[in-house]
């Protein structure tokens, strides 16, 4: 049975983000978008969805269809992978002002101890 975990990012993304995860585990990667909102605004859906990670190869993570959004937080769920390659997840998120903000997070799978 896969094991399932939790991480919080905060959507600042003037770098990516990077998590570690082994290839069975099933994690929630939760990115608060907080600090990108203006006073007043909220968060009215998102998406997420797989992207080639930097090493440009095909990604094996996959991602749950619908993230569950709690304004300003929005989590998805990510599973699989393949030990030593990196994917990236993006969260597209659509404010109440019809903002669109983005967010990727880097996937970096192993099995080795992080």
């Amino acid at each position: 049975v896969p094991t399932r975990n939790r991480v919080v990012l905060e959507a600042q993304m003037s770098f990516p983000t990077v998590f570690q995860k082994y290839p069975t585990e099933v994690v929630d990667i939760t990115i608060d978008f907080t600090n990108r909102l203006a006073g007043g605004e909220t968060i009215s859906s998102v998406a997420a969805s797989v992207i080639p990670g930097p090493s440009g190869t095909t990604p094996t993570i996959t991602v749950g269809a619908v993230p569950s959004l709690s304004s300003p937080v929005a989590t998805a769920v990510v599973s699989g992978g393949t030990d030593g390659q990196t994917d990236s997840i993006q969260v597209i998120a659509t404010t109440s002002t019809s903002e669109h903000l983005a967010a990727v997070v880097d996937v970096a799978v192993s099995v080795r101890d992080f």
